[in-house]
């Protein structure tokens, strides 16, 4: 089966400081350095309790995030769907630019 979704793309240069621990506090999953499996099994467990999963990754883990939700979309494509994807150029607190990509995942149905 094919879906042909509706995704919502933001693109932004907004020079933002990201604080992590915020972040966190907000419900959203911050890919680090842990192994992906752990990040799959947080996201899981969003869809299940909240039917939607907010994930954040910063610099040189965007590909650690790719590879995660391509995971997702193999495993789960009749159960979730990214609803909506933001680029970001933010500033560390040294004044250097990286990149930010967030993504938002969500159930398609309750059984996920």
């Amino acid at each position: 089966m094919v879906y042909k979704d509706q995704i919502e793309i933001q693109i932004e240069h907004s020079k933002n400081r990201y604080d992590v621990e915020e972040l966190s506090k907000k419900e959203w999953i911050v890919i680090g350095k842990k192994e992906a499996n752990k990040y799959r099994m947080a996201i899981v467990e969003k869809l299940v309790k909240f039917g939607i999963a907010k994930v954040i990754a910063f610099g040189f883990q965007i590909n650690k995030l790719w590879l995660i939700l391509n995971w997702f979309l193999m495993q789960y494509k009749d159960k979730v769907r990214i609803k909506q994807i933001q680029i970001d150029v933010a500033v560390s607190d040294q004044g250097k630019p990286y990149s930010v990509l967030k993504v938002i995942i969500e159930r398609r149905d309750q059984n996920v």
